[in-house]
């Protein structure tokens, strides 16, 4: 079993790939070490299709052979942590599709 820390850092480089990849496209390293990480929902203007990220995060996991267990703790993260949005939402005021 992996620690905590260990999964963390998977968790990190599955983090800088979905932003690599995100439009618009974006270091997550810098991101961490500026300001704008810090503010509150900073993750929803990128973009990457929810299919995309489901298979970079599967690849990831099953690069890294994580059991059954911590496949759900990076799961977890990656589902109700920073990933980018990976749905499109309405703007209800004019009914055009928002990235």
């Amino acid at each position: 079993m992996k620690t905590d820390k260990r999964l963390w850092e998977i968790c990190r480089k599955i983090y800088k790939e979905l932003f690599k990849k995100a439009r618009p496209s974006r270091n997550f390293d810098d991101i961490e070490k500026s300001d704008e990480g810090k503010k509150p929902n900073w993750f929803m203007k990128y973009y990457l299709p929810q299919n995309e990220q489901t298979k970079i995060i599967e690849r990831h996991m099953k690069k890294h052979k994580l059991t059954a267990n911590e496949q759900k703790k990076v799961r977890f993260e990656m589902y109700l942590g920073c990933a980018p949005r990976g749905t499109y939402r309405r703007n209800t005021k004019n009914a055009k599709l928002v990235r």
